[in-house]
């Protein structure tokens, strides 16, 4: 079932789709400022919306998709990145150009190194990002956590902060 979504269209949701091109050029059309999709089984990994440079929140948590790419950079109203529980391994250097984001998302996910640089981002306020290691919680250590880069420590703004990977300046690791 098609739904039709209207020119002044600001924020859109999707929660079944057949067809990804559908949602491709109507995210290209409008001047969204908010893109959150909730169906596990599209593959968006093909297009990102950077034809829409309004967007303020992009929630993607939950699909399969394995790379972000470099025009994430071009989104420069990001306010929120939600990447949760997909298989992301490594975020784009272009993700610095986003001076305006506050909230990044990556929990369940491999990736756990920001872009050298990411000390610039001044308005970002939660960091959320770990890699589960076992679902079941049995062992003591389930969760791998974000590791630290340098700049951290001038994030003036930031509120909130998944735990950070402790690293042993004597290892060879």
């Amino acid at each position: 079932m098609t739904q039709v979504v209207e020119s002044n269209s600001r924020r859109m949701s999707v929660f079944q789709c057949q067809n990804d091109n559908d949602i491709q050029s109507s995210v290209g059309q409008f001047r969204l400022r908010t893109f959150i999709v909730f169906n596990t089984g599209m593959a968006l990994s093909s297009w990102f919306p950077s034809e829409s440079m309004y967007l303020a929140v992009l929630e993607l948590s939950g699909l399969p998709i394995v790379t972000i790419p470099s025009s994430i950079g071009e989104l420069f109203n990001l306010r929120y990145l939600g990447l949760d529980n997909t298989n992301v391994k490594q975020l784009p250097r272009s993700l610095l150009n986003l001076h305006n984001l506050e909230t990044l998302c990556l929990r369940g996910t491999p990736c756990l190194d920001l872009p050298r640089g990411s000390g610039q981002l001044k308005r970002l306020r939660h960091i959320l990002i770990y890699k589960l290691l076992d679902k079941t919680y049995s062992i003591f250590k389930s969760y791998d956590s974000v590791r630290p880069f340098q700049g951290l420590c001038c994030l003036k703004d930031l509120q909130t902060l998944s735990p950070v990977l402790y690293v042993d300046p004597n290892s060879t690791k």
